[in-house]
């Protein structure tokens, strides 16, 4: 019974890892698309002046997709959360410590995950209403 259960342990691990590498593929992902959408007016700055004042929707499209993206980080972090937990009850049920690869995904999801979607979402809102307000003010002249 403990050599079904180490097996199924050891499927549940990859799932994590899966899961701990999409979620940090969102992260990277996202977080490029938005300081995209954030530093274009101030990197191609002659070709996107000449929109005019349709420039002041990249930031808010780079809001919008913080907003989306917050939810699709916390989504799969859920998921990995879930993965993470049957993994503890299988490991407990085991009886023993079970080393894979000598990583402890419980370590990992509970000091990263509690705030980094968080964080996510209130710093790209930020630098993209600061984004605004420059483009607003430089657009003002």
């Amino acid at each position: 019974m403990v050599d079904n259960n180490i097996e199924i342990l050891k499927i549940y691990y990859d799932e994590f890892k899966y899961r701990h590498q999409h979620y940090w593929m969102i992260f990277f992902r996202s977080s490029a698309a938005i300081l995209l959408l954030i530093l274009s007016p101030f990197i191609y700055g002659e070709k996107v002046k000449s929109i005019g004042n349709l420039i002041l929707f990249l930031p808010v499209f780079a809001i919008i997709l913080s907003i989306v993206s917050y939810f699709l980080l916390d989504a799969e972090y859920r998921r990995l959360n879930a993965v993470n937990e049957t993994m503890k009850s299988l490991r407990n049920r085991i009886g023993k410590e079970v080393e894979m690869e000598n990583v402890k995904p419980s370590s990992i999801t509970k000091s990263v995950g509690e705030y980094v979607n968080f964080l996510f979402f209130i710093s790209f809102l930020i630098l993209s209403v600061l984004d605004i307000i420059v483009i607003w003010w430089y657009n003002a002249d």
